[in-house]
């Protein structure tokens, strides 16, 4: 079983790991505060991509990395959770890779269309040839009101 690194970047049906923090809320002088417990690897399928960018996912396994006084919850096979798409990137998820899709990608042509080198595009007809680059910044101050300078003080 291969893994590959893969962000927030996945589709629906596949199995994706991470590591998420686990975090306890506790009431200290009639304060309510978050206190991280622990941290907890969670491997699990996707199940559906939400337009407001959570996922729902079916956990296939549960981990408990680390534990920092409380008690941190394994999550059971098969509970339906959801997260949001940012928790993937913090805990730098990972996609399981299958047989079928390694043979796929050793089968893929790509685009002549998308080279590795830059593709230049022609001149507009009837326009300038755009100014060739000088480098880095070169401009002024921008445009806006000047500021007033600031009297001496002696």
């Amino acid at each position: 079983m291969k893994w590959r690194a893969c962000g927030a970047r996945f589709a629906v049906t596949d199995v994706v790991g991470w590591a998420e923090r686990v975090w306890e809320k506790q009431i200290v002088r009639r304060r309510e505060t978050t206190v991280l417990t622990g941290a907890r690897m969670v491997m699990a399928q996707v199940d559906g991509i939400d337009t407001s960018g959570l996922v729902a996912l079916t956990v296939l396994g549960c981990e408990i990395l680390s534990s920092k006084g409380g008690q941190v919850k394994r999550l059971q096979y098969g509970e339906k959770i959801r997260r949001k798409r940012e928790t993937f990137v913090k805990g730098d998820a990972h996609r399981r890779v299958g047989n079928t899709e390694e043979e796929s990608a050793r089968d893929f042509v790509a685009s002549p269309f998308m080279g590795p080198e830059p593709v230049t595009l022609p001149a507009r007809p009837g326009g300038r040839a755009p100014a060739p680059s000088r480098g880095g910044f070169r401009g002024g101050r921008g445009k806006g009101p000047r500021p007033r300078p600031r009297p001496r003080s002696r």
